[in-house]
């Protein structure tokens, strides 16, 4: 599948990538890519070896609405939001890594949300 967003790590080490078909994977100085899971709009965190995307709410093979996820690089990690009926999409990190910034598919609204770990 095609490439559809992707994000550097901190370190330069590592990437992170959303294919055209929903799945997230990373991969470790240029070695084999590691599925994380199924999602868009991977994110490294500023500090930490943690990614934020856009987790995606499967049912069987259809993936039917986005919420916020974080996972470390081998894709162990926790949804941090549960909405029904609504698209989560594009986090982004605020620079001092205690805030997540983020907006809904198909609407012009953005959200702050406080990321205490």
């Amino acid at each position: 599948a095609g490439l559809e967003s992707f994000d550097i790590s901190p370190d330069g080490d590592t990437i992170a990538w959303a294919t055209t078909t929903g799945k997230v994977y990373t991969s470790k100085a240029g070695k084999t890519p590691k599925f994380i899971g199924y999602g868009r709009d991977p994110r490294w965190h500023p500090e930490k070896p943690q990614l934020i995307y856009a987790g995606a709410r499967m049912v069987g093979n259809t993936a039917v609405n986005y919420d916020l996820r974080i996972s470390d690089a081998n894709g162990n990690g926790k949804f941090l939001t549960s909405t029904q009926y609504s698209d989560e999409r594009w986090p982004q990190w605020h620079p001092k890594g205690d805030q997540i910034i983020y907006t809904i598919n198909k609407s012009t609204d953005v959200f702050l949300a406080e990321f205490k770990q």
